[in-house]
């Protein structure tokens, strides 16, 4: 009986010890991003297309491998943005992203284009200093996967199909010289991030500082006084927004909703006490938002989730 009794308690150490060790390919996100800094999780280069008639070379944006058998969900975003700081300022397209990711010896890999950044003429507008936080950016693209690496290419292809019309150009009279009508060559600013994935539970937001923020310019009041709107951009994915008043019980908004167009989507009231998600139309680009209610707002953010589909 002694020696049986051994044996059980040998065999009661050993499935503490199994009960204890983490599943194969259990995801440990602490581990993935352990000793990532900003540079390895995001940067932003200036992209040149490539000779006429071709297609551009293929740049590293992005390099990350971990343990193999981690996979550990992750966000990988693409963005353009128009950049005045260059000459030609940066405003080239097509531009193509290539993402390739895996878990141990597996791979995949996509090819896609990355939406054209906006120029200056499609700002929305911000009045009030920095609060149109996307006032030079494109669209962009959002990609949600399960990974131990992942590798992020871009490429540019202004001059792949450099076709010019010579009746066609910026200026209306006269005609002025031929201009490209297929793709852009000026120079592209794409910028890349990688961040932990989001789910149902924790979904991604981008948070608007709308009043009570530190980025505006000295002279402008900080304040959103009775009956006075502000304009602010909504960020590329955004499905639904809602809104954090520094004294909700007090303070309403009247909230617009319009296209890049301007013309007005819809509208509704964001009563007093009222903190709950709103849903949007996927074309909304803009948000003019009033203050409705008696007193004045000193404090006001704009919460967007922009979790990918």
């Amino acid at each position: 009986m002694a020696i049986y009794r051994k044996w059980f308690f040998v065999l009661y150490l050993a499935s503490i010890g199994m009960a204890c060790e983490p599943a194969q390919g259990e995801s440990d996100m602490t581990n993935f991003f352990d000793g990532l800094g900003a540079t390895d999780l995001g940067t932003s280069k200036l992209i040149l297309p490539g000779p006429i008639g071709e297609r551009g070379q293929w740049i590293k944006m992005i390099d990350i491998s971990r343990k193999d058998d981690l996979a550990t969900s992750l966000n990988v975003s693409f963005r353009t943005e128009y950049d005045s700081n260059v000459s030609p300022p940066a405003s080239g397209n097509p531009v193509v992203g290539y993402l390739l990711w895996g878990v141990g010896g597996s791979r995949s890999e996509v090819e896609f284009d990355i939406p054209p950044n906006k120029t200056p003429a499609d700002l929305a507008p911000s009045g009030r200093g920095n609060n149109a936080p996307m006032a030079n950016v494109g669209g962009g693209l959002q990609v949600n996967i399960s990974a131990s690496h992942v590798s992020v290419y871009v490429r540019h292809d202004g001059n792949l199909a450099s076709i010019v019309h010579t009746e066609k150009s910026w200026a209306a009279v006269p005609p002025g010289p031929p201009v490209q009508v297929i793709g852009d060559p000026n120079a592209a600013r794409v910028l890349t991030f990688v961040s932990p994935g989001t789910g149902p539970m924790s979904p991604l937001q981008r948070t608007i500082h709308v009043v009570g923020g530190t980025t505006f310019p000295p002279g402008v009041t900080n304040l959103l006084n009775p009956a006075e709107g502000v304009v602010i951009t909504v960020p590329p994915f955004a499905k639904r927004v809602r809104f954090q008043r520094g004294e909700p019980d007090l303070e309403s908004l009247r909230v617009v909703c319009m296209t890049s167009a301007n013309p007005v989507l819809r509208s509704f009231s964001v009563p007093v006490g009222f903190e709950d998600w709103i849903a949007l139309d996927p074309t909304t680009t803009r948000l003019t938002i009033t203050n409705s209610s008696a007193a004045i707002i000193g404090s006001l953010q704009a919460v967007f989730d922009v979790t990918p589909i």
